[in-house]
């Protein structure tokens, strides 16, 4: 069913979401009580923290005057300042100003677009104290803001043993499993029955969420994670801790991307272990990985393994749906919300869902993917331009920082000759570097050398060599007076037009991150230099060929004034040269092209 098809108080709005936690945009409006207390309609204006991060106020224009983009909207600008990576930040589908990442104070991402990414807001003065009690409190009457993703009391799992759940959307489930020293590796898999779950791994959190797990995992479909203690003995068991002679806990918790059922189990498991399919998974000679990959696999067509996630066409007691893709059922296609696990070939780019073009760029790859500030493999070819800026893809090798933590270069080999690791991978060496935990050094879905936090001498990377974790690569030296590079430069796209924009140019729709002029105004989808304000209030172009007639117009008019402004200014200036050359007025009238009303008149 397509969401206008649940009824509820608004199209778009059924009544499950209001009040659920989450501010929904399309929950947001009169009709549906401004989505009950989730987008902070009643809030008030008093903040104590430091750097406001408690702000849950309604300022939605920075100190500059320029208006907020909506948080859950991802245009003009592509951002990962989401309700799902930043619970209980107060975003959502609104644009009042937040601090969802520590910055100075409250700010917001502008409509300014490509002039100003983001700018702080000015939210009044900080208070000594908000009482719960006074109206000026996030949520008057006494009321505490809405928390979101907020867990439960955790659930002990045993060991080769799978667990049943169901969770809700941004809802965390907690699990924890004990791990005795006899214990020296673990395998992590977590299977959608329905929906979409995320899984986030710590041994230093007893319930992680999405920023502060130690691991995420969050790709479509079947999650697994796998760590070797004798491989990676400084990550085994919080290693710094005195209780690891008697073993440590383990701690897991699941969060609703998709609200739906799913299995848990932790198995005791090492790269080393004899026939690892067939003592590690749900039944002998599994892969749980392959799981819903719509192939249908025998050894996994059991009900421990939930019947091949109903690849061979058997579903028995679990309630399955016929899929597309991994992850995403043939429900899902069209029902007026934009689903990464069908945003793909096999399912048709998920209908009309996620973009007005014919097709993505390659599959998996959201638009929104596209210069949000975060390198994603999907994105990361030619096909999708590279990702825009995020990847770096055409910085050339200069730096200037002596250990390299700002080099931006392509170098992906180490001083020994092996092949760099992708940064976004945990194969074959699980670590931390990840774009979660360093969002500005430049890693992500690429195997380039980089430095984080400057903890090396020198550029560095995981590498693809057994027995060999990580090493130096062979960059150059540092230098001076290095040009910006492009993820960097504010100015990038004055000149060029964002790579996502090519598909929809000319489409007949106004797309406001293409209404720049180094996208010709959505090549006169928003007529010429239309401004972004004409748009918002209501704004709708005419037909495209009508359009063309407009634009084409206007430039003929344009060139034929500009033309007679060029012959007035160079007679003019030709009139000038031949009296600074001396000729008299008798003189000048035989020659070629003097006009009468040039010359002096007679007394």
């Amino acid at each position: 069913r397509r969401l206008f098809e649940y009824g509820g108080c608004s199209s778009g709005c059924p009544d499950a979401w209001v009040d659920d936690g989450i501010c929904d945009f399309a929950c947001n409006v009169e009709e549906c009580k401004y989505d009950g207390r989730d987008c902070f309609h009643s809030a008030g204006e008093c903040w104590a923290e430091a750097d406001g991060k408690d702000y849950r106020g309604k300022v939605a224009v920075t100190v500059n005057g320029r208006a907020c983009q909506y948080w859950s909207d991802q245009e003009p600008y592509h951002h990962t300042k989401t309700t799902m990576n930043y619970p209980g930040a107060g975003l959502g589908g609104h644009n009042f100003c937040r601090n969802p990442d520590g910055e100075d104070g409250p700010w917001c991402y502008t409509l300014d677009f490509p002039g100003h990414r983001w700018e702080l807001c000015d939210v009044g003065v900080k208070a000594e104290a908000c009482d719960a009690a006074s109206p000026g409190h996030a949520l008057g009457g006494g009321s505490a803001a809405p928390k979101v993703a907020a867990p439960v009391d955790s659930s002990l799992l045993q060991l080769g043993v799978f667990a049943d759940g169901h969770v809700k959307e941004a809802e965390l489930l907690s699990y924890h499993a004990y791990l005795p020293p006899s214990v020296s590796g673990i395998k992590v898999v977590l299977v959608p029955i329905n929906g979409d779950a995320d899984l986030f791994i710590s041994f230093t959190v007893s319930k992680p969420d999405r920023r502060t797990a130690t691991w995420t995992q969050e790709s479509v479909g079947v999650k697994q994670f796998t760590l070797d203690a004798r491989e990676q003995s400084a990550d085994w068991c919080n290693a710094f801790s005195a209780a690891n002679s008697s073993g440590c806990s383990l701690y897991l918790s699941v969060s609703g991307f998709e609200e739906g059922d799913f299995k848990l189990v932790v198995y005791n498991y090492t790269s080393t272990t004899l026939s690892p399919s067939f003592t590690a998974a749900c039944s002998p000679g599994c892969d749980e990985l392959r799981l819903g990959n719509t192939i249908c696999d025998v050894a996994c067509n059991t009900s421990a393994c939930v019947w091949d996630s109903g690849d061979c066409g058997y579903y028995g007691e679990y309630e399955l749906e016929d899929l597309c893709s991994a992850g995403c059922p043939l429900s899902w296609l069209g029902d007026g919300y934009c689903d990464e696990a069908c945003y793909n070939s096999a399912c048709q780019w998920d209908l009309d869902d996620c973009i007005s073009a014919d097709s993505g760029c390659a599959d998996g790859c959201l638009p929104s993917y596209i210069d949000d500030h975060e390198c994603d493999e999907v994105c990361n070819n030619e096909a999708c331009g590279w990702d825009g800026t995020d990847c770096d893809h055409d910085a050339d090798e200069c730096y200037e920082e002596e250990d390299g933590r700002d080099y931006r270069g392509s170098r992906s080999v180490t001083l020994s000759g092996y092949e760099c690791q992708y940064w976004s991978h945990q194969t074959p060496n699980v670590h931390t570097r990840t774009h979660m935990a360093h969002p500005q050094d430049g890693l992500g879905g690429h195997n380039h050398c980089r430095n984080p936090d400057g903890e090396e001498a020198h550029p560095w990377c995981y590498t693809m060599q057994p027995g060999v974790r990580f090493e130096l690569c062979a960059a150059p030296p540092p230098s001076k007076n290095c040009t910006i590079k492009a993820s960097q430069d504010p100015y990038h796209y004055f000149t060029l037009c964002p790579v996502d924009c090519a598909p929809i140019l000319g489409n007949g729709l106004c797309e406001r991150r293409c209404n720049i002029s180094s996208c010709a105004y959505d090549r006169g989808d928003c007529g010429i230099g239309l401004a972004l304000g004409d748009i918002f209030e209501g704004y709708t172009p005419v037909k495209t060929g009508s359009l063309y007639i407009l634009v084409g117009s206007g430039v003929l008019v344009g060139v034929l004034i500009g033309l007679l402004i060029l012959r007035v200014v160079l007679s003019h200036k030709k009139v000038q040269d031949e009296k600074s050359r001396g000729y008299t007025d008798a003189e000048r009238k035989g020659m070629d092209n003097v006009h009468p009303d040039d010359l002096a008149e007679d007394f």
